[in-house]
């Protein structure tokens, strides 16, 4: 067997990918093929967290909108990505793995309430780890500075101070990341969510534009690519 790469990874999911046609709910026949691919991987030997959306079931800023008070919405939305770290779990035992839910917000009789400690141990036991309920905080960063930080996400990190810099999220904060990276010299990476039909790059259905005017598969070339190829 190859050496791998990464020996420990942290898998990025969208709740709407789950949905299928339906595009809520979630779709079983999709979820199952996720644990396929993440048991492969298990079996290889690599440590795998991973961390739901809850696109499938609720949107704060989009369903939310101004119906509500901003930090109730993200409030259901955290609870979403509860429900979808317990489904996807319950799948990944049903495949022969051994699945976790840890929740960053305390719900003893759901999940299992996070720490780095037990997540720690956990990886290190070959267990999958399903981080939910996001930080447990809405806003974790606004312009505003009504709740949380007073600012942008990219305010949050200086990118020389880590090796490389993973970034998954609205194109917008990708592309501002990706050129912070480059002004200091790190490595930035970024996962591009298109919906995906196909799933071979037949379709071009989830073609992802690069600088070299290119177009890639997201399902068959990523969904993660060197930030200095993307043209956002």
């Amino acid at each position: 067997m190859p050496e791998l790469k990464y020996k420990r990874i942290l898998l990025k999911v969208s709740g709407e990918a789950l949905a299928g046609d339906a595009h809520r709910g979630l779709d079983f026949t999709i979820v199952n093929e996720l644990c396929k691919s993440i048991k492969t991987c298990v079996d290889m030997g690599v440590q795998i967290g991973l961390v739901i959306g809850a696109g499938n079931f609720w949107r704060g800023v989009k369903d939310g909108a101004d119906k509500m008070q901003r930090s109730h919405a993200d409030s259901m939305g955290m609870l979403g990505t509860v429900m979808n770290a317990i489904a996807v779990a319950d799948a990944l035992n049903r495949h022969g793995m051994d699945a976790r839910v840890l929740s960053a917000v305390e719900m003893n009789k759901f999940a299992e309430y996070f720490t780095r400690d037990l997540a720690e141990r956990y990886l290190n036991e070959g267990k999958v780890v399903l981080f939910a309920a996001g930080t447990g905080n809405p806003y974790f960063s606004t312009d505003t500075g009504a709740v949380g930080f007073h600012g942008f996400v990219t305010q949050l990190y200086d990118p020389a101070d880590y090796d490389v810099v993973l970034v998954c999220g609205p194109t917008v904060m990708m592309k501002n990341a990706a050129r912070l990276c480059a002004e200091k010299g790190t490595p930035c990476f970024v996962s591009m969510e298109k919906k995906m039909a196909c799933g071979i790059g037949a379709c071009l259905g989830c073609t992802c534009e690069t600088k070299g005017g290119e177009g890639k598969s997201v399902c068959k070339n990523g969904p993660v690519f060197d930030a200095t190829e993307v043209f956002f």
